[in-house]
């Protein structure tokens, strides 16, 4: 039998944030500006399409000298026009108690050649709009540490922390 091993919490669901981001703005500090303005302190993208001038992504590669075989690579720009797919992705609180996201997307040029991983913090510009949906958690904290297990960074989820609080 596997060992499986995970960490869980159960919470509620809190507000629905519903967003369009304009041209020009840089996504992952609008999300974060968006998630200050409507006082969200933990949740997940639902969903979220639009379009990209250019975008920053890293995603994993084979190296044997870390601790699970893989590290992430050095940022890659992808210039646009790019189609901006699907996303998919994380807010939570890093231990500066500062907003942090964790958001993954799947990308496409104008040769419809595909791209996906994670957006990293700056680069990401909004090309016509990018359409996105934010689903709060209530009861439910998420705190990015790093992991033992893995070395990287993660969202920890634990419970408490309701949506009613202000920060």
């Amino acid at each position: 039998m596997n060992n499986i091993s995970y960490s869980s919490v159960e919470g509620r669901n809190g507000r629905l944030v519903v967003v369009r981001f304009y041209p020009g703005v840089d996504l992952l500090e609008g999300l974060l500006e968006v998630c200050t303005a409507h006082h969200i302190q933990q949740g997940c993208i639902v969903t979220a399409l639009g379009s990209l001038s250019k975008a920053h992504l890293i995603y994993a590669v084979p190296d044997n000298s870390r601790k699970i075989g893989i590290k992430y690579c050095d940022p890659i720009e992808v210039e646009g026009p790019l189609e901006f797919l699907a996303a998919s992705g994380m807010v939570g609180m890093n231990e500066d108690q500062k907003r942090a996201t964790h958001l993954h997307a799947v990308l496409s040029d104008a040769q419809e050649k595909i791209y996906g991983g994670h957006l990293v913090d700056k680069g990401n510009i909004v090309l016509a709009t990018i359409e996105l949906v934010i689903q709060e958690f209530d009861g439910i904290q998420l705190l990015k540490v790093e992991d033992r297990e893995t070395g990287f960074n993660l969202f920890v989820p634990k419970s408490g922390c309701d949506s009613n609080s202000s920060n």
